[in-house]
């Protein structure tokens, strides 16, 4: 619900209509050998180059894959509705994703040659596996977050003067992507830090968007985790019951954020539109209805992650956490002891802030409409929550988060239990985690731990043919 956006940021929704250039594609994910549309209107001519944002140059610009070199001007029409319907653009050039490209987040990179200094404008995409080919690990990115924190053509779900907003339209431009470097600490530039992170660990990750994982991921059972990363805050009823299936036969979950399965949205049919509220247009206030912790029957994330997220301890600085079980074996090899300080600084300050969530139970009577807050909300009235975490849920490390003001204590709690097929969840309760995993050893060390350890669940589910090099030796060297 959660992260509230600098509206400063929100306003550049109409200066964008007069950027030289800008666009957005369709699907926004492909496979190698499929083809992905994109729609662009450009005041001037302008360059058009595909390149891959998980290899980030100096200049946060991607590394260049293919150039398609000069292209003409074209002006699209802007339809005030665009948000909510589309812009409904002629379509201005189509990619055969090739072959030798692997699963990541890529862009068509957009310059315009007739204007000084020109801005850089991003059409993001992802490629995902090639079917029955895939690595070891399954990242989501969160495309459905992304769409609801656009504020291109004036409407986002976070817009505070404007009507209720209760449809918003993927096939508009932008603007979190206008530059991969724009500073947002919870959605696509953060999501990055990660995934480029995985690759330079030499691990096997592939990357899909939320509405794959909704659509359904071919041999999913196979992946030895899936990872959830940054800001997963919006999900279909359907992503939560691939990932229910998931868990049920022996899978592993990495939770690597914050704020996460949240709130449940809708897809329409073809996947092109993002519906809140079921496809009601009533206030904003009463959006807590479709939180997963209030729906009917309710299901608190807290059960599934371990964790939940509470608005309390909201504004505190960012923090590092401290240690609580330093002998449990994803700590090996960090050399922690009880209350050792990990993950004090990174991208976005310490590992534990802005949103995060905690094991703490919330025992709202059934029937009754919860919030995000346990102890108190901003107007002082009684804060209420919902879910018990698993009965095995152990608590690793908790943030040393101070309270602030009003705000209850409160701090990302990083946990972690095994589920009863065999597989387990791993869970850091941060939305600044990954800006602290890329700078920090100790935090290195712990994801490397639990994802290796994923791979030896995943060898007992699917042992490997006999003959056949065994990986156990290397990977029990890390654990």
């Amino acid at each position: 619900m959660s992260f509230e956006i600098n509206h400063t940021d929100a306003l550049l929704s109409s200066a964008t209509m007069n950027d030289p250039v800008k666009g957005y594609c369709w699907p926004i994910s492909a496979s190698p050998d499929q083809s992905i549309e994109f729609f662009i209107s450009a005041a001037n001519n302008y360059n058009l180059e595909y390149v891959r944002l998980t290899d980030l140059d100096a200049n946060g610009s991607g590394t260049p894959l293919i150039s398609l070199g000069e292209q003409t001007a074209l002006v699209q029409p802007f339809p005030d509705t665009a948000w909510r319907d589309g812009c409904g653009w002629k379509m201005t050039s189509r990619l055969t994703v090739p072959t030798n490209w692997p699963s990541g987040v890529y862009a068509a990179r957009l310059t315009s040659t007739g204007v000084t200094n020109p801005p850089l404008a991003f059409i993001v995409f992802v490629v995902k596996p090639r079917e029955h080919l895939h690595g070891d690990y399954l990242l989501l990115a969160h495309t459905l977050t992304w769409n609801a924190y656009n504020t291109w053509g004036g409407r986002s779900r976070y817009e505070p003067d404007a009507p209720n907003t209760f449809l918003l339209s993927f096939l508009r431009p932008k603007d979190i992507y206008n530059s991969p470097i724009h500073k947002n600490e919870h959605l696509l530039h953060a999501e990055l830090w990660i995934i480029k992170w995985m690759q330079e660990e030499g691990h096997q990750v592939d990357v899909v968007t939320d509405h794959d994982f909704h659509s359904g991921i071919p041999m999913l059972d196979q992946y030895a985790s899936i990872i959830l990363n940054t800001h997963p805050e919006y999900w279909t009823q359907t992503m939560i019951d691939h990932l229910k299936e998931y868990l049920n036969v022996g899978g592993c979950l990495l939770y690597l954020g914050g704020n996460g399965l949240f709130e449940r949205v809708g897809l329409d049919s073809e996947g092109r539109t993002q519906i809140f509220h079921g496809g009601a247009s009533i206030p904003n206030s009463n959006r807590a209805k479709q939180y997963f912790r209030n729906l009917n029957p309710p299901q608190p994330e807290r059960e599934l992650l371990g964790v939940a997220f509470l608005y309390d301890g909201y504004e505190s600085t960012p923090s590092p956490y401290a240690v609580l079980l330093p002998d449990h074996r994803f700590f090996n090899g960090t050399g922690v002891v009880l209350q050792s300080k990990i993950g004090a600084g990174g991208r976005s300050g310490g590992a534990s802030g802005l949103e995060m969530d905690s094991s703490r139970a919330g025992d709202a009577p059934p029937g009754k409409i919860v919030d995000a807050w346990i102890n108190h909300k901003e107007d002082g009235s009684p804060g209420t929550d919902r879910g018990n975490p698993p009965p095995n849920l152990q608590v690793l490390a908790r943030g040393t988060n101070e309270q602030v003001d009003k705000q209850g204590q409160h701090a990302a709690e990083m946990t972690y239990y095994d589920t009863e097929t065999g597989g387990f969840v791993f869970s850091v309760g941060s939305m600044t985690f990954g800006g602290s995993l890329v700078m920090d050893t100790n935090l290195q060390k712990i994801v490397n731990n639990a994802l290796h350890e994923s791979l030896l669940v995943r060898l007992k589910r699917f042992p490997l043919p006999p003959g056949l090099p065994s990986v156990i030796p290397s990977v029990l060297l890390l654990i």
